[in-house]
C-alpha cells in the first residue's frame, strides 16, 4: 500500500470466491467472521470457532497468491488468546489481521439494538501490543479497529481511542 496507494480487497468465504476475486483483478482478500458465519446461517457473534475460521483461511490461502487480511474480531479473548491467534493466522497464510476493541464474545455491528460494549483502552492497547510482539514476520500487519462509532460513542471518542493506541505503541 505504501508503494501503490489504494488497494482493492474483496471479501472471500471460500476457495472458489478467492479464485474469482483473483481472476477479477483484486489486490487482496478479506476473510472475516461474517464471511464464515453466513454459509453456516449464523449471526456474526463469535459463534464460529477460531479453528473453523483458520480452516477457511487455509483453504483460501492454498488456492490464491493474493494477500489475505483476516478479520479476527476481538482476537478470541484476552491478550494471551491474541498471542495464540497471531501465531496460528500467520502459519495459516494470512498477511494481516484486524482486531477490534469490542468485548469477547462480540455481537455483530449489524445487530439492531445489539450489545456494543468496548474494552477499556488500556486492555485494547495490551492486546495490540501482544499481537505485534507475537508476529514472527515484521511485514505481517496488525490492524487495530475501534468500534466507538458503532457503539454510539461518537467521533471524539473514536479519535481519542485511536490516538491513545498510537501514543502507547509509539512508546513501546
Amino acid at each position: 500500500m505504501a508503494e501503490t496507494g489504494l488497494v482493492h480487497i474483496m471479501a472471500a468465504h471460500s476457495s472458489f470466491s478467492a479464485i474469482l476475486a483473483e481472476e477479477a483483478g483484486f489486490d487482496g482478500l478479506w476473510a472475516s467472521g461474517l464471511e464464515l458465519s453466513a454459509p453456516y446461517g449464523l449471526q456474526d457473534m463469535s459463534l464460529n470457532s477460531m479453528t473453523q475460521h483458520l480452516d477457511m483461511l487455509r483453504a483460501i490461502a492454498g488456492r490464491t497468491r493474493l494477500p489475505i487480511v483476516a478479520d479476527i474480531d476481538t482476537g478470541y479473548g484476552n491478550a494471551i488468546n491474541v498471542i495464540h491467534a497471531i501465531t496460528e493466522y500467520e502459519r495459516a497464510g494470512a498477511s494481516a489481521v484486524v482486531i477490534e476493541d469490542k468485548t469477547f464474545p462480540k455481537v455483530t455491528s449489524l445487530a439492531a439494538e445489539g450489545r456494543q460494549d468496548l474494552l477499556r483502552i488500556e486492555e485494547f492497547q495490551g492486546k495490540i501490543e501482544a499481537a505485534i510482539t507475537a508476529r514472527s514476520d515484521p511485514d505481517f500487519l496488525v490492524i487495530a479497529r475501534t468500534e466507538a462509532l458503532i457503539a454510539g460513542l461518537g467521533e471524539v471518542e473514536a479519535l481519542h481511542r485511536a490516538h491513545m493506541l498510537i501514543w502507547k505503541l509509539a512508546r513501546t
